[in-house]
Order: C-alpha cells, then sequence, then structure tokens
C-alpha cells in the first residue's frame, strides 16, 4: 500500500475516532465549554510550551556533541521542530529519521551516529515519561480517581521495572537487548549501539535524562493551564498522570500524532477524576490542537532557518522512510540512498 494511501487511512481513522468521542460527549456542550475560555489565557500557554521547545532544542544540541558534532542551539531547536512537522502528518513518526538524514546530508554525519543520537534521546524520553508516571501513581491523592493501594502497587511495579530494565541496559546489554522479542526485535541493534555510544560519555546521559523529566513537566504545565481556563480543578499530580498515560496512548502509530486517541485517553482519564464529558473533550482537543498548532508555526520559522522547503522536507521524509525499512532489516550501516551519494556542504 503507497505511503499516501497508508496516510489518508490513517487520517480519516484519527478523525472518525474523534469525532465518535466528541459525540459520546457532547459536541455543543464542549464547543461551549470552548468559547469560555479568554484570549488573554494564550500568553501563559505560549510562555510555557516555548520553554518546553527550548529544552528540546537544548537537549539535541547536547546529544549531537556526543558524537563530535558542534550545532549551533537555534539550529539543533529548528532541527526539532522540522522533525515534529514531519511526526504531525505522518503516523509511522519519521521526525528522527528525518534527523538521521538531514544530518547526514549537511552535517556529514554516518548514519549509525545519526541514528545513535535520535534513539538515545528517544530512550531518555521514554525513560523519563514512565518514571514520571510511576511517581505520579504513587503520588495520586487519597480519594481521587484512581488513587489508593492499587494505584500505589503499579506505581512502585512501573519503577521497580525501569530501575530493573535500565540495570539490564547497562550492565547485561545483550541480555536486555534479548527481551526485545517479536515487532521490537528491529530495536536490538540501535539500542545496543546506543550502550556502546554512551560508555565514553556517561556524565553526560544524567543531564539528558533531566532535561527530557524537565520537558515533560512543562507539558503538564500546559495541560494544567488549560484545565484552569476550563475551571476544571485538578493537582499537578493528577494532570501530570493524566498527560504521561495520554501521551503512552498515542504512542501507538494508529493516526497522525495520535490525532483521536490522545483526546479519546484524555477524556477516559479525566472523567475518572470526575470531570464531566464535555469539559473533559474540551481540553483534551485544546491542548492537542494547541500544541500541534503552536509548534508547526514555529515550525515555519525553522525550516526558513534550515533552508529547507516543504518539497525538500517531503523528499527527506521519502528517504527516512526507506532508511526506517533498510534499518529495520537489520543494516544500520545502510548504503547510500538516492541523493545521499554526496554530502551537502
Amino acid at each position: 500500500m503507497k505511503r499516501a494511501v497508508r496516510f489518508v487511512l490513517s487520517l480519516t481513522a484519527g478523525l472518525l475516532l474523534l469525532a465518535a468521542v466528541g459525540v459520546i460527549c457532547g459536541l455543543p456542550e464542549a464547543v461551549s465549554a470552548a468559547k469560555s475560555i479568554s484570549p488573554a489565557w494564550l500568553l501563559p500557554l505560549s510562555a510555557v510550551y516555548s520553554i518546553s521547545w527550548l529544552l528540546r532544542g537544548a537537549r539535541l544540541r547536547m546529544a549531537l556533541s556526543m558524537q563530535g558534532v558542534s550545532k549551533g542551539f537555534l539550529d539543533s531547536l529548528s532541527l526539532e521542530l522540522a522533525a515534529d512537522l514531519v511526526n504531525q502528518f505522518v503516523p509511522a513518526r519519521l521526525g528522527d529519521a528525518v534527523k538521521v538524514v538531514y544530518l547526514k546530508r549537511r552535517d556529514g554525519l554516518g548514519y549509525a551516529e545519526g541514528i545513535f543520537s535520535a534513539v538515545l534521546v528517544r530512550i531518555l524520553d521514554l525513560a523519563a515519561l514512565l518514571v514520571l508516571a510511576g511517581l505520579c501513581l504513587v503520588m495520586l491523592p487519597a480519594g481521587s480517581g484512581g488513587a489508593g493501594a492499587a494505584s500505589m502497587a503499579a506505581g512502585f511495579a512501573v519503577l521497580s521495572i525501569i530501575i530493573l530494565a535500565g540495570s539490564l541496559f547497562w550492565f547485561r546489554p545483550d541480555g536486555f537487548a534479548r527481551l526485545l522479542a517479536g515487532p521490537l526485535h528491529r530495536f536490538r541493534e540501535p539500542i545496543l549501539r546506543v550502550r556502546d555510544g554512551i560508555s565514553g560519555a556517561g556524565r553526560r546521559v544524567p543531564g539528558l535524562f533531566l532535561i527530557s523529566c524537565a520537558i515533560w513537566i512543562f507539558d503538564v504545565m500546559t495541560l494544567y493551564i488549560f484545565l484552569a481556563a476550563l475551571d476544571i480543578n485538578l493537582g499537578p499530580v493528577e494532570t501530570g498522570f493524566v498527560l504521561f498515560l495520554s501521551n503512552l496512548a498515542k504512542a501507538v502509530p494508529f493516526s497522525p500524532n495520535g490525532l483521536g486517541v490522545y483526546e479519546g485517553a484524555t477524556v477516559a482519564l479525566l472523567t475518572g477524576f470526575g470531570v464531566d464529558q464535555a469539559r473533559a473533550f474540551a481540553a483534551g482537543v485544546l491542548d492537542h490542537a494547541f500544541m500541534n498548532l503552536f509548534s508547526a508555526l514555529l515550525s515555519l520559522g525553522a525550516l526558513a532557518r534550515l533552508g529547507l522547503s516543504a518539497g525538500a522536507l517531503g523528499e527527506m521524509s521519502r528517504t527516512a522512510a526507506s532508511l526506517r525499512d533498510t534499518a529495520g532489516s537489520g543494516q544500520m550501516t545502510p548504503e547510500p540512498l538516492a541523493g545521499d551519494e554526496e554530502v551537502v556542504p
């Protein structure tokens, strides 16, 4: 099936899911709740979410420096934004692979090294998400939805699994790789490369992890502001719990950038804390839409700074898809793909 057809089908599925959730929750009431929000809320929302993106740029710059690539902060931030723009339109999340292609062409960074930087960031990003989600489970206030012995047990279980996985990854990487069975087997080689790559730069990894945690916290603050604007009284721990699990749900490549999945998960989680369905749906839609639109607007400036047109970004996405398919076959150092024979200065 052609990628364009897959995109249309996944986008349609996401929109249908979003519409179904909206109908179930009461679309007129949700629209009314959204209209009640003052435009003044855009000021704190933009400030908070901007910090989240600034941290993403700093994280990529640090990860690239581990590979000997000296890239300015604005260029690193622009590359993250360009990759996010790809992720918004492709359900398979090819943004990281686009970064690999760009770094190969513009900076001469090899595919293996580029994949290392991308996979390292994503591993730490996922680890930060799971750690923070586990902490939220443990810290849920008594009487809130999901709180109690079961949530604390689940939180401790999540944290224990992360500690065990981290220990295996560091001390027994081969054993950790063998646990990646089935569809996850294609991640074995890049993960082993990441482990080998950080052996000489271990001091920087905790910094990357802390930056990843900070990024998630500012994303939580963005949702928290939307909840406050909708007169939803939810604490920071519950808000974090909602955002972390909703993002885990949208990690499944069902639709572009989790369209419909994120909103549905947000509604399910917020209603579990006693929020009415209409305002829960409004919160999920507004939060997801704001993050996507804000990032897309920033991406326009990012593309201009990187000297990339929409057509060039699309071509790089196709090259990235071929690279991903090649990597999935177990060849992490593929032959040059069409258009990659020379490094663009």
